[in-house]
Formats: structure tokens, sequence, C-alpha cells
């Protein structure tokens, strides 16, 4: 059985997401309940339980307050949190696993058997560094740091150190500025969508690149674009006007 804790200050969400647990994830052993952080953090160090779910705000703390402040350290957190801009970024960045409200029962028996997978391999990561990647993108608009999730693993890199990105079927291969390409098992449309706010720009179907390591562009029916790795990356047509704009305000905004 997975010991599990859940960390809710709404009293209805709480008996939701218990009900799901019951109903859907027999696997699952609910040991305890928190309305909030202090209650979490004495539950968690008594009953040392092999996976929470988690609230992001709480009256009296955030969940990100909690696990910090916590000695004993869960195999698995699971979050849960009502649709927040913040907070979802945060969870993309770091990968975490989340859920969000209205509970969804299919979501759910998804993240107990991914946490189930990893803990009965003993492949279940380590949260630490990536909660602190949580928490820092959800305090900054400006995050630092991405974990890239792999087969095997994950990897924590400078966003500031990726120079492009390239589909490879489901996956992703990031080049870096600073060592061998990752291959990422996400996919491209994955880091569009994380990364297009950020400098990032989808220049063909295959291809994302970082604007801070435009060298040049070649004139062309979507044209060229020289990556300062001396890659050459091709625009699509469709992609043109947007990437020219993208460079254009990039650039303006750097001077």
């Amino acid at each position: 059985m997975i010991r599990t804790i859940l960390i809710e200050d709404e009293e209805k969400s709480l008996l939701a997401l218990a009900g799901l647990l019951s109903q859907y994830c027999p696997e699952v052993s609910i040991i305890g309940k928190a309305g909030g952080a202090e209650a979490a953090i004495y539950l968690i160090e008594e009953l040392k339980p092999d996976l929470i779910f988690i609230d992001v705000m709480m009256p009296d703390g955030t969940g990100f307050d909690v696990l910090e402040r916590s000695t004993y350290k869960p195999a698995g957190v699971i979050f849960v949190t009502a649709f927040e801009e913040f907070a979802l970024r945060a969870f993309r960045f770091s990968a975490l696993d989340y859920l969000l409200k209205p509970l969804n029962f299919l979501d759910l028996q998804a993240a107990v058997k991914r946490f189930e997978k990893l803990h009965t391999e003993k492949k279940v990561p380590l949260y630490g560094e990536q909660m602190s990647i949580a928490k820092n993108t959800y305090d900054s608009p400006v995050p630092e740091h991405i974990v890239l999730p792999a087969l095997d693993g994950f990897s924590i890199v400078k966003l500031s150190e990726i120079v492009r990105c390239e589909a490879d079927s489901n996956y992703t291969k990031v080049v870096f500025s600073t060592g061998k390409p990752f291959l990422a098992s996400r996919s491209l449309v994955h880091f569009e969508e994380l990364l297009g706010e950020l400098h990032f720009v989808r220049v063909h179907h295959k291809h994302l690149i970082n604007l801070a390591y435009v060298r040049r562009y070649q004139k062309g029916r979507g044209g060229m674009v020289e990556m300062t790795d001396g890659h050459e990356v091709e625009v699509s047509v469709r992609k043109k006007d947007e990437f020219l704009a993208a460079i254009t305000a990039f650039t303006r905004g750097a001077v």
C-alpha cells in the first residue's frame, strides 16, 4: 500500500480528493489529513508518508513552505491546485507532478500509477532541487533554470545556456552553448508552450530557437538562421513573419 497524507485547507476539496482516491486508487491508504501548513509539517514528521497530496496556497503558508521546512522528505509529492498561471508554470519548469482542480479521476489515477511505478523501481526523483526551481519560478516571473526529464531521470539546466530545441519524434533534442545535446522525453510543443514568452521562437515545425543565440539571418523564401554555434536552421514560410517580428522586438529590447 502507498501511505499518503492529504494537505488541503478547503473541506470540500479535501473530501473530493479523499473520495476519488478511495474509489479509484485502492492501492493508496490515507493515513492523515491536514488543513494548513503547520498541521501538515507536524503530520509529515509524525507519520512519515510515502506520498503526499498538497495544495499550493493555504492560510498559513504555501505547499512549498511545508516541504522546505519538513525534515522528513516523502518519496513522492503531488501538488493539487486551482488553475493559476504562476503555479502551473512553476510545476512545468520543475517537472513536478500536479493535478488541477476540479479533480479528474483519470488524471489522479495516472499520477498515482506514475508514482507507484517509480517507487517500485526505486527511481523516484530527489525533489529538493526540483522544489527549489518550482518555488523560485512561482515567486519570480523570469525563471533561471528548467528541469529536463529523460527516460532514466532528469537534468537541471540554466535557461540561458539553451541554444535551440529540435524535434526528434516524440522527444526533443536540446542543444546547449556549453556541452553535448540532451534528449528530453517531452515533445517540442511542450517546450514551445513553456519557453514561448522567454525569447524562444518556433521557426519551423522541427525547430525552436533562443533569439539570444542568433548570429545572422539570410533571406530566402522562408530564410535561414545561423546560430552562434554555427548551426543553420531553416525558417518556414509560415513562420517567417513571426520570427522577423520577434527578433526585431528582441534586439530593440537588448539595446
